[in-house]
């Protein structure tokens, strides 16, 4: 392969994931899933990734549970994918949209009403509308699984700088949102 992307995992001294991406250019990314069993001396073909996006990062948090996030791009309903089967098969996470506060709503679409062309309408931000982009989810020692749903790049509501926070108690079955949190521009929450 023309590898641009790695991801190992070993969950003991025998057990491992191996997730490779290959064949990037600027829209798209292959990627190839490998197991072992035997310390890495031989790996076995478990599937492909669940889409061609760019990979953002995967995270493994055990022989079966696993994460891929990709790059977001416009119009996607989650940039997040789960196996629980060691990446067989994959199902997108859709987090459960919230309420936006309303003031930091009503002064993010002022900033989009003084635009050309554009009417005095109330143009509220949605939920989908705000916090689409999800970073690699976080897997504390706890056996807590944290996913960060971020505006993107070009985020307005709250400036730009709130992120949602969901968090899994059974390894990514269900999340609950926890609440918003600032974080600094261009880094992880």
């Amino acid at each position: 392969y023309n590898a641009t992307y790695y991801y190992v995992e070993f969950f003991d001294e025998n057990s491992g994931v191996l997730v490779v991406g290959y064949d990037k250019n600027e829209q798209q990314q292959s990627s190839r899933i490998y197991s072992t069993s035997d310390g890495g001396e031989t790996w076995n073909t478990v599937g492909t990734g669940p889409a061609t996006n760019i990979i953002k990062g995967v995270k493994y948090i055990d022989e079966m549970v696993g994460f891929f996030c990709y790059e977001y791009v416009d119009g996607m309903d989650s940039n997040l994918h789960m196996t629980s089967d060691s990446g067989k098969t994959f199902s997108k996470i859709i987090l459960e949209e919230q309420e936006l506060d309303s003031t930091a709503s009503d002064s993010a679409s002022s900033g989009q009403e003084q635009g050309a062309g554009s009417s005095s309408q109330d143009t509220r931000l949605k939920w989908s509308d705000v916090y689409k982009d999800a970073l690699v989810p976080i897997y504390g020692s706890d056996g807590v699984i944290t996913v960060y749903l971020t505006q993107g790049k070009n985020g307005v509501y709250n400036s730009g700088k709130t992120a949602a926070m969901y968090q899994s108690a059974d390894k990514g079955a269900t999340f609950k949102y926890i609440g918003q949190y600032e974080i600094n521009t261009g880094s992880q929450p």
